[in-house]
């Protein structure tokens, strides 16, 4: 007999879904501005990049 989904013992993840670095640039505080950005993975966040270190150091 095939097994279900429903017959899996496996833990369902509620995590929220992951955001990337589009979905940041179409919905997030900086959305139709120009410019450089750092984007963190992690957070799903933009940051603005203001000089050329802080460009070069990334």
């Amino acid at each position: 007999m095939a097994k279900k989904k429903s017959d899996s013992k496996e833990p369902v993840s509620a995590a929220a879904p992951e955001i990337t670095a589009l979905d940041a640039i179409r919905t997030d505080e900086y959305a139709g501005q120009g410019g450089s950005y750092l984007f963190d993975p992690a957070t799903g966040k933009r940051t603005p990049i203001t000089s050329e270190e802080e460009i070069s150091n990334v």
